[in-house]
């Protein structure tokens, strides 16, 4: 099994120590028949679609690398632009365009909603999710 979690910091809330026990760090890379097969990605506070991208394709490449037979993500849509809960930056179509991104692994994937918390929008970006995940796993 390979895990990774592309994670915000929550500096202003918790403690480094908590961060750790939320998301992990970054040296932290499994044990015994699981080593290097986990992967935490701190991302910074605030955030954009772009630099969101860039993590999540360096992630893509190592999950390619492991040869993944299937895939889950857990779709934090939290990461939306005004969600109450964060302060990243995230938009309809950069939820699209990471769909894309994960559906070019053509991979078995289970899609589990976690997170999001701006009823106005949480439909929209997770439909734009998953069109984006259909139009690149199964075209």
């Amino acid at each position: 099994m390979v895990r990774a979690i592309l994670g915000r910091k929550y500096r202003e809330l918790c403690s480094p120590e908590y961060v750790a026990m939320v998301i992990g760090f970054a040296d932290e890379p499994g044990e015994g028949h699981g080593r290097e097969a986990n992967w935490n990605i701190p991302l910074p506070e605030e955030l954009g679609g772009a630099r969101y991208r860039e993590a999540l394709q360096g992630a893509l490449r190592r999950i390619r690398r492991h040869e993944a037979r299937f895939l889950v993500v857990a779709l934090g849509l939290d990461t939306a632009r005004n969600d109450p809960t964060g302060s990243w930056d995230l938009r309809p179509v950069d939820f699209e365009e990471n769909g894309r991104l994960i559906g070019n692994l053509r991979l078995p994937t289970v899609v589990v909603r976690e997170g999001g918390y701006d009823n106005r929008v949480l439909g929209i970006n997770a439909r734009r999710f998953m069109h984006g995940l259909w139009e690149r796993a199964f075209a």
